[in-house]
């Protein structure tokens, strides 16, 4: 008996380690009043990614696909940074609720050059420098060949991600509104526990007046955006 309460005491202090740090950070964005969109709760945020649906509304990533991190580090003492580049890619198919579907690719990289010397909270020395970026081409199946493209630099990232056609469309993400132009289609809320930044409980919206081929950018992006499990470089965005 007295072995059944040592597992269940070493099980309550599991969960409650667990729990410790990991804050819920909220970001939201209410459905404008004069705007005719409908509110849509996204699903499939949580559990393993290898063919991993994400839906809201009716609204779907088909197969999102997340090719393991490549990586290399040279190190040499322990946390002595010299060189370390990482990178992944992930592609899905992403479905609008008329059908129309886009094919979707990104690309997140990162690499840290320097010198770094920590000795617990005592002593600390970093000389590196690095960059990060996370960037995608999104092309609808029937666009004839018309891409959609975006760069973030993640590193300098200011709250603002353009996403520019092959014509010279340009779409813009300020926070958690979507513009073309100037006018506002779309726009979701989140939330993240901000110890290992995932996303949970997140709703999407999108006016019901926007283009096909632009509710289906917007999606694509939704998409990428929520589903990401971003990589790092440097133990500060860790």
């Amino acid at each position: 008996m007295k072995y059944v309460y040592m597992m269940i005491l070493i099980g309550i202090l599991i969960q409650l380690t667990a729990c410790k740090g990991l804050n819920a950070k909220m970001y939201p964005n209410k459905v404008p009043d004069e705007y005719d969109a409908i509110k849509m709760k996204v699903k499939g945020l949580d559990g393993w990614m290898p063919n991993r649906n994400v839906t809201y509304g009716e609204y779907e990533a088909l197969k999102i696909k997340r090719g393991w991190t490549k990586g290399s580090e040279a190190l040499l003492f322990p946390d002595i940074n010299v060189n370390t580049e990482k990178s992944q890619k992930t592609r899905f198919t992403q479905k609008t609720a008329d059908g129309k579907m886009a094919d979707v690719h990104l690309l997140e990289i990162c690499t840290r050059k320097g010198f770094e010397l920590q000795l617990g909270d005592i002593f600390e020395i970093d000389n590196t420098n690095g960059t990060h970026f996370f960037m995608g081409t999104i092309t609808p199946q029937d666009s004839l060949g018309n891409k959609w493209s975006f760069i973030q630099d993640v590193a300098n990232y200011n709250h603002e991600l353009q996403i520019t056609d092959q014509k010279g469309n340009k779409m813009t993400l300020e926070g958690n509104t979507f513009r073309l132009e100037d006018k506002i289609i779309a726009g979701y809320q989140s939330g993240v526990f901000e110890k290992n930044w995932t996303a949970f409980s997140t709703y999407i919206w999108i006016k019901e007046d926007v283009l096909p081929e632009h509710k289906l950018v917007v999606a694509s992006m939704l998409t990428a955006l929520l589903s990401r499990e971003r990589i790092s470089c440097s133990q500060s965005e860790e």
